[in-house]
């Protein structure tokens, strides 16, 4: 992939160049998320070095946050098994943001929460500053939910050792986007990995990878 390219589609994303970061590398940095990106100065980027950065910065979930009877508001993200609610539709966001994040539990892991410009019906969208962390949570909870063991999983991907798909649990290995395919075709057959355009943030509302179910 040609990196002028790959630039464009990090700026359309919001991401801006800060200056270099050694000889080879240019940092870039985003206004609402706390980790950096670093792209090598060369005319072409491998294929696979350029779909793990877009991974690391495209990943979202969609889930869900709905009015109940009474004065609740329940609100889940079925794909980690999130599941809470709030007195008020802000609280259940700020509500699920936190839980998600004592799901995890990383120093310095964020999520914010924002509307579905296009679903309707309650649908959010789930963003972390660090989207390898949440691409392991999903893995991990639909591993769990269908009693595979780690070593079960590497058998259906053909890998030697659990070590290696463990790492992509763990967040310490950051997918390709094929690979994120083959992940979730052996411990989330019913799940799909769906792109969709990015809709620009709404002012006046506290911000909080695709993958639906």
């Amino acid at each position: 992939m040609k990196r002028a390219y790959l630039e464009r589609i990090l700026t359309k994303l919001g991401w801006l160049p800060i200056g270099p970061s050694g000889v080879n590398h240019v940092a870039w940095a985003h206004p609402r998320k706390l980790h950096r990106l670093y792209v090598r100065q060369t005319a072409i980027i491998p294929v696979a070095t350029a779909e793990r950065i877009l991974v690391n910065v495209t990943m979202m979930l969609i889930g869900r946050v709905a009015k109940e009877e009474g004065r609740f508001w329940s609100a889940h993200a079925e794909l980690v098994g999130a599941f809470t609610h709030g007195e008020s539709r802000r609280e259940a966001f700020d509500v699920l943001a936190e839980l998600i994040e004592s799901m995890v539990d990383r120093p310095g892991f964020k999520v914010t929460i924002r509307d579905h410009a296009v679903a309707g019906d309650g649908a959010v969208v789930i963003e972390a500053n660090e989207p390898a962390l949440l691409a392991a949570l999903v893995l991990k909870h639909q591993r769990e939910v269908r009693g595979l063991t780690l070593a079960q999983v590497a058998v259906k991907l053909g890998a030697s050792s659990r070590n290696a798909y463990a790492r992509y649990e763990q967040g310490a290995s950051v997918p390709t986007i094929d690979k994120l395919y083959e992940l979730l075709a052996v411990v989330a057959p019913d799940v799909a990995l769906v792109f969709e355009q990015r809709e620009p943030e709404r002012r006046g509302r506290r911000k909080r990878t695709s993958v639906s179910k």
